[in-house]
């Protein structure tokens, strides 16, 4: 729509809750153009898959994984980069889920997570309570923090806690993944890695890297192998829409 049109329709006095359903769209339409544009990958976010909750797995019989790591800020510098240097032994490329707040913190991390081939991805705290218009005024924000950061609209996100009830479905307009998990490997916990399940490794704890190379080593026993989030992604989308 127009300026030209938006303006015509202010001089005749448009009912505020029609007004703000045509910023709602237009706001929606924009962020669609922008990610499908510079976001990570060339993914099409006509032909993103709706979903009523988190992606954590494809399905039983794929013979794919994929891995991500959840970044709070109780985990050391060392442990991360102990793990970009597994994955790089493995021939993984992983997505490191952070909030804006700490990759302000922490560019020098930002930096090496993408010059490895890995991928950085949203991480959103404290949802539970906003409105459908309040987490697109949220999730807006934080993608415009994002793109400060790194130059590039995030194309992952995840939340942690109880998400708002309306998270899957402006994650989806917005033309970006909700993703979560279906194992998570941590120091005292060793998880079998199954096929099509998106794995979270804890690296809060300094023996979270050596159970998950545990855990890669008997998937790759098992025939499994592991791919880029943007594989996964298509490869979901590709069973979803058949």
């Amino acid at each position: 729509m127009s300026i030209v049109t938006i303006r015509g329709m202010r001089r005749k006095k448009i009912k505020p809750l029609t007004k703000f359903i045509i910023i709602v769209f237009a706001v929606i339409g924009a962020l669609t153009v922008y990610f499908s544009v510079v976001g990570e990958g060339n993914f099409d976010a006509e032909k993103t898959v709706p979903t009523g909750s988190p992606i954590s797995y494809i399905a039983g019989d794929c013979d794919i994984f994929t891995v991500i790591a959840v970044i709070t800020g109780n985990e050391t510098k060392s442990n991360i980069m102990l793990f970009m240097e597994v994955c790089g032994g493995f021939n993984i490329d992983a997505v490191f889920f952070m909030s804006t707040e700490y990759m302000d913190k922490s560019g020098d991390i930002v930096e090496k997570i993408y010059s490895e081939g890995h991928t950085v991805g949203l991480l959103c705290n404290a949802t539970s309570k906003l409105t459908r218009s309040g987490f697109m005024k949220f999730l807006a924000n934080r993608n415009d923090e994002f793109y400060a950061q790194t130059g590039r609209y995030p194309k992952y996100c995840y939340i942690t806690g109880t998400p708002c009830q309306y998270a899957s479905e402006v994650i989806n307009a917005y033309g970006q993944y909700y993703v979560s998990h279906s194992a998570e490997i941590t120091e005292n916990r060793d998880q079998v890695i199954k096929n099509g399940y998106i794995v979270a490794v804890d690296l809060t704890g300094n023996d979270g890297v050596y159970a998950f190379v545990r855990a890669v080593s008997q998937a790759l026993d098992s025939k499994l192998k592991a791919v880029s989030m943007k594989e996964f992604m298509k490869e979901y989308e590709s069973i979803h829409e058949s």
